[in-house]
């Protein structure tokens, strides 16, 4: 559900509507869902139907405001996905444009461990970071946190993405690398070697 723009009298019957549908689970998403001054008024709606509430953010506003990170924890959310391009913090500030962004959602992803909250690293593989993705697995593992990694890029008219998505040949070299955890193996290649061996 994209919370982004919509109040939340807007919401309200979606989530009501939801609930009567017996729905498990809502997803809040934007842009950054945390920036509708609404969105605590929305979670809390959604928990209070006792309905499983997850959302994804950049983790600046978590960090900026101590108020709505302690106001989000109490409302036990299923899962908060966060986006962490690098663990290089020039490369993950230059992809989302914002110095000091790194420092920001690695310290939130910690805090929120801390408070025992579910967290998911989505890392969206992009020219830049093609070859960050291994480092931010292992932080994901050090810490105990499951991650996602996708290539699909959605263009921003709004911004000037040209030579962002990620190319093909970035592509062929992550599917090729054997340290890759996008590895796949030449099934045909393989089937050919079983045959000589009979």
């Amino acid at each position: 559900m994209n919370c982004c723009e919509l109040r939340f009298n807007e919401l309200k019957h979606i989530i009501d509507e939801a609930y009567e549908l017996g729905t498990p689970v809502v997803t809040l998403t934007g842009g950054e869902c945390t920036s509708n001054r609404d969105f605590f008024k929305i979670a809390s709606y959604i928990r209070s139907k006792k309905i499983s509430l997850e959302f994804f953010t950049n983790g600046q506003n978590l960090y900026d405001n101590e108020i709505l990170f302690d106001k989000v924890v109490s409302i036990y959310p299923h899962r908060i996905a966060l986006s962490v391009y690098s663990m290089n913090p020039d490369i993950h500030d230059k992809i989302t444009g914002v110095k000091g962004s790194h420092f920001k959602t690695i310290s939130v992803i910690k805090k929120l461990k801390e408070r025992n909250i579910i967290v998911q690293i989505k890392c969206f593989l992009m020219q830049d970071n093609a070859k960050e993705y291994l480092d931010v697995a292992k932080f994901a593992e050090e810490i105990g946190v499951c991650v996602s990694f996708d290539c699909k890029f959605l263009n921003n008219p709004l911004r000037n993405n040209s030579g962002v998505k990620i190319t093909n040949q970035q592509m062929f070299d992550l599917y090729t690398d054997k340290n890759s955890l996008l590895y796949a193996k030449n099934e045909i290649n393989s089937d050919i070697e079983d045959k000589n061996e009979f």
